[in-house]
């Protein structure tokens, strides 16, 4: 189980670094965090997809290089690329929303009972049970994210 705590500890760095990332290849393209906008977001309001927008604008909030090409007669760009506006999607379908289950689910079974059979001593009953099988830790780490 502490392996995998682990696992999953670096990828949720992972995926900060992949908005990380995004952030500044937005800034070195000089692009607009215009499609992180939240109201953008809350139209179709996947939680992880509004959290990668969030550390998005956040990261890019009170840039230079931004504020140093904001001038409509310099920039007559209409939008950037879509693979610029698109990040909090992605990010957030392929990272922060699948990393969020590993996390809900290994918080459940680190403090967990897997014991058994399971000594219930205040009833005094000793039960044979399956909690031993860890399918839903098992399952999701074995599907690609």
């Amino acid at each position: 189980m502490r392996r995998r705590g682990l696992a999953l500890l670096e990828a949720e760095q992972l995926a900060n670094a992949a908005d990380i990332t995004g952030a500044m290849t937005l800034d070195a393209l000089k692009g607009t965090p215009v499609a992180f906008d939240e109201k953008i977001q809350d139209v179709r309001p996947h939680a992880g997809q509004r959290e990668s927008a969030r550390r998005l604008r956040t990261l890019i909030e009170g840039s230079e290089i931004r504020a140093s090409h904001r001038d409509p007669a310099v920039d007559l760009r209409v939008q950037d690329a879509y693979t610029l506006r698109c990040m909090p999607q992605v990010h957030g379908a392929r990272c922060v929303m699948p990393l969020a289950h590993v996390r809900q689910i290994l918080e459940v079974e680190i403090n967990s009972a897997t014991d058994n059979p399971l000594v219930f001593a205040e009833a005094g009953e000793v039960l044979s049970e399956g909690t031993s099988m860890a399918n839903p830790l098992r399952w999701r780490l074995t599907m690609r994210l």
